[in-house]
């Protein structure tokens, strides 16, 4: 599926947040694009699972709903780059950070709106690796212990376990 967003679009959403980088490295504004080319998979995957939940083109999230949650997922992962700040003071020149990145996407406060956007919850499971899945743990038909015996009622032809 195409991106959804724009290099304009996120920006615009950064405001003050997006800046040049530090003079050692030139000073020259970071590019956008590799931050949409990060959270368009992920935007993909919660429209094929919502897809597999709900059963409706789109993933239950409007062709809307998902350029707003790849925009802010954009802007979380620059700001997993270039923290936003939480405080400032110019004086004493000393600066806190915004975020923990253990937090993964609640970490700043564009990831937690895409995950309140996303109302699926898929989102959200991505972000805790929190899937379903299953084994089976019992035996296998015909492989109880008295198949091929010709005695009892589990009684069954004698062969390999199917």
């Amino acid at each position: 599926m195409p991106q959804r967003t724009t290099i304009l679009a996120v920006q615009t959403l950064l405001g003050s947040n997006y800046g040049p980088l530090s003079n050692e490295l030139g000073g020259a504004y970071p590019n956008l694009q590799q931050f949409i080319d990060t959270a368009w998979p992920l935007v993909d995957q919660v429209v094929y699972w919502g897809n597999k939940r709900y059963g409706r083109a789109g993933g239950g999230l409007t062709t809307f709903l998902q350029e707003i949650v790849e925009r802010y997922l954009a802007c979380h992962f620059y700001q997993q780059m270039d923290q936003g700040y939480a405080s400032k003071s110019q004086g004493g020149a000393s600066a806190s950070f915004q975020g923990q990145l253990s937090l993964g996407i609640e970490s700043s406060p564009y990831g937690r709106t895409a995950l309140n956007v996303d109302w699926t919850g898929i989102l959200s499971a991505i972000n805790k690796r929190a899937f379903a899945g299953g084994h089976w743990l019992g035996r296998q038909v015909g492989c109880l212990p008295c198949v091929g015996t010709g005695t009892g009622p589990t009684s069954m032809p004698e062969g390999p376990c199917w």
